[in-house]
């Protein structure tokens, strides 16, 4: 069962790239942050694909061969911790799958690559393989408080930043809104920043 920090939040993310075929040979786990690492990822063999890596935080998974088809791998959640000594911490919780039915008698590589523009900063980031069958990776976040906090430039309304409550940050910025859910924030940001 997956522990749920007291204050963490759910990280939107979308699929950017999917195969079951054309993944890395060996297992790998990693943050993509440029093209020699997606060509790394890749083992130096880029899928026909176009694969866009210019923003966001990109987080891609290979399972490794694999004897048959019908295998598949997907990303269930991104959890980052928004308080306390692990503030910043991101874990991404992804599952394998094997249809049911018949299988192709042939060697894959199943991968799946993920974009989330939704990170503003990782202090580490860990990748942890959960049962297709359980609930861990789907925390429940109805009761999960979230505070943070807006900062700005001191004695400005311009560089307004997003962090959470608690967060270290310079002397040149003081907090301008907070504590408050991420939305408000937002919504605050939105309408007094400049």
């Amino acid at each position: 069962m997956t522990i749920v920090p007291k204050l963490a939040r759910n990280v939107n993310f979308e699929t950017i790239f999917v195969d079951g075929l054309e993944g890395p040979k060996t297992e790998k786990h990693v943050m993509i942050s440029s093209q020699t690492d997606l060509t790394n990822f890749f083992d130096n063999n880029l899928p026909n694909a176009p694969i866009d890596i210019r923003e966001g935080f990109i987080f891609a998974i290979g399972l490794g061969q694999r004897p048959t088809g019908g295998y598949s791998v997907k990303v269930r959640s991104i959890i980052q911790e928004i308080a306390g000594i692990m503030s910043g911490a991101v874990t991404l919780f992804y599952e394998e799958d094997l249809s049911q039915g018949p299988k192709q008698q042939m060697v894959t590589a199943p991968c799946v690559i993920v974009k989330t523009s939704d990170l503003k900063f990782a202090t580490s980031i860990t990748f942890q393989k959960v049962d297709s069958a359980s609930n861990e990776g789907n925390p429940d976040f109805s009761k999960v408080e979230s505070h943070f906090i807006v900062i700005s430039l001191t004695g400005t309304t311009t560089g307004c930043k997003i962090v959470p409550e608690g967060s270290f940050y310079l002397a040149i910025y003081s907090k301008v809104f907070g504590p408050a859910t991420q939305a408000e924030c937002d919504e605050w940001v939105a309408s007094n920043c400049q």
